[in-house]
């Protein structure tokens, strides 16, 4: 798999609390990633062909300066900025935030902003972190948590003050993982195995936790798999994807026939899979949620992939 985006998670820690966080941040957490290690990810990821780098949490607004410099070098080395944040910066003074969005320089701000997040942040911080951003001319996104009945983000969207929206909005559902976990079952939006099209949502993003972790994905349920590659405090981002087999599972995974192929193998051998799931990650962690059951997908996986390679040969260009 060729990786294009890297993806720094930066902190787990976070102004809010949220029910259905991922990644089960709190106020309370405090790890913060090492300034030094950010940046000698951000320069080995250029050197690998990586055109980006996203930070991420926790909120990395709450460590401006840490974010400023991870900018800074991003950018010396020709790399676009983007930034996931849930805008809480917007109860900063009109100067404040101007200062360090200048600073920061971000080519793109995705906001996330929905039921969960609005007992943590009012409408009215909301709208003025979008507000800054269009004025400063940074590509932003609103990202809508979506679940079922009174938590559904068409009812969110209709709930909020009667002002114009500037920016497209994302509307993706609430992933089992993290907090989430311990929310009823009834909630979430899940779609049947047979009318679903499953494919990796990978996005070819590689990400390193604050802690040195690597995984080979963005998405919050790989945090809670054996997918992880190795960390940064041993060996090089290049060193860990070499020695792991996750990348090749990355690039079965990337189309629906393949996928759906494995899954089958995986309910023949034994492993469970559930009927009904809410993306495609869902199934990617049943698969490889835990290293035994990696290690017997792990004979389909290469299967798989020789056919790819032999394919690629004949054909005389690369499979995706």
């Amino acid at each position: 798999m060729k990786f294009e985006r890297l993806s720094l998670v930066l902190t787990d820690r976070c102004n809010a609390a949220c029910d259905f966080c991922g990644f089960s941040c709190t106020p309370k957490n405090n790890h913060v990633m090492d300034v030094q290690m950010m940046e000698r990810i951000i320069r080995e990821a250029k050197t690998m062909g990586i055109r980006a780098v996203g930070f991420s949490g926790g909120e990395p607004f709450l460590y401006p300066e840490l974010l400023e410099k991870g900018s800074k070098i991003a950018k010396e080395e020709g790399m676009e900025v983007n930034i996931a944040t849930n805008g809480f910066w917007g109860a900063w003074e009109d100067d404040k935030i101007d200062e360090i969005l200048k600073r920061i320089r971000p080519n793109f701000i995705g906001i996330s902003y929905d039921d969960f997040h609005r007992k943590f942040i009012p409408e009215d911080v909301f709208f003025k972190a979008l507000s800054h951003c269009y004025a400063l001319n940074i590509k932003t996104r609103v990202f809508v948590a979506d679940l079922k009945d009174e938590h559904a983000a068409g009812r969110f969207l209709m709930s909020l003050d009667n002002r114009r929206f500037r920016v497209p909005m994302f509307i993706y559902p609430v992933y089992r993982c993290g907090r989430a976990r311990h929310m009823p079952s009834e909630w979430f939006l899940t779609y049947k195995y047979e009318d679903v099209h499953i494919t990796c949502l990978s996005e070819h993003a590689i990400s390193v936790l604050y802690n040195g972790d690597i995984y080979p994905c963005c998405r919050h349920q790989v945090y809670e798999s054996a997918m992880k590659l190795g960390n940064v405090s041993n060996m090089s981002l290049q060193e860990g994807i070499n020695k792991s087999d996750v990348p090749k599972i990355c690039d079965v995974l990337m189309h629906n026939d393949r996928f759906k192929y494995l899954v089958d193998k995986a309910k023949d051998i034994g492993i469970i899979v559930p009927e009904e799931a809410g993306c495609s990650c869902d199934y990617c962690r049943a698969l490889f949620g835990t290293e035994e059951n990696m290690q017997r997908m792990l004979p389909f996986v290469e299967e798989l992939y020789g056919k790819m390679l032999v394919r690629s040969i004949l054909n005389g260009v690369g499979e995706s």
